[in-house]
C-alpha cells in the first residue's frame, strides 16, 4: 500500500513505467507520467525545489522522506536561508523512490494525482 500518494493504490505501481513527462520553465512544475495496463496517471509536483533521478524507470513506490531529510536538501539552496525550518516544512515534502540501482527524489509542495494534464497551450512562457 502506498501511503505517500494514495491514488497509486489503484495501479500496479510496482510495475508501472514512470517518465518525466514535462518540466516547466524555472523547474517550478514537474509532471510524471505513470503507465501500466493501458492506464495512465500523472503526478503533478508544484513548487519543485529539487529533483534527482533518471528520466524514466520502472516502479512508483513513492515514500515520504523525513522532515530532517527534506530540510537537508532544502538547506543546500542559500536563497532559503532566511526562511525558518518550520515554515519550509509547512510548504515542502520530500518524495522518494528507492530502486536497487538508484534513488529518485523530489522536493516540492504536496503532489497531486491527475487523470490528464491541464492544457497549457494557451499560456505564454518566458
Amino acid at each position: 500500500m502506498n501511503n505517500a500518494i494514495p491514488e497509486l493504490n489503484a495501479l500496479n505501481y510496482n510495475k508501472c513505467l514512470c517518465q518525466i513527462y514535462t518540466w516547466r520553465v524555472g523547474h517550478s512544475e514537474l509532471h510524471m507520467k505513470l503507465s501500466t495496463n493501458n492506464k495512465n496517471l500523472y503526478l503533478r509536483f508544484q513548487g519543485v525545489q529539487y529533483f534527482c533521478g533518471p528520466h524514466s524507470w520502472i516502479g512508483a513506490d513513492f515514500q515520504l522522506g523525513s522532515p530532517e531529510e527534506c530540510l537537508q536538501i532544502l538547506r543546500q539552496d542559500v536563497s532559503l536561508d532566511i526562511v525558518k525550518d518550520s515554515d519550509l516544512l509547512i510548504v515542502y515534502r520530500l518524495y522518494y523512490i528507492l530502486n536497487p540501482r538508484f534513488k529518485v527524489e523530489v522536493v516540492s509542495s504536496p503532489v497531486m494525482a491527475l487523470n490528464e494534464l491541464p492544457d497549457y497551450s494557451s499560456q505564454a512562457f518566458d
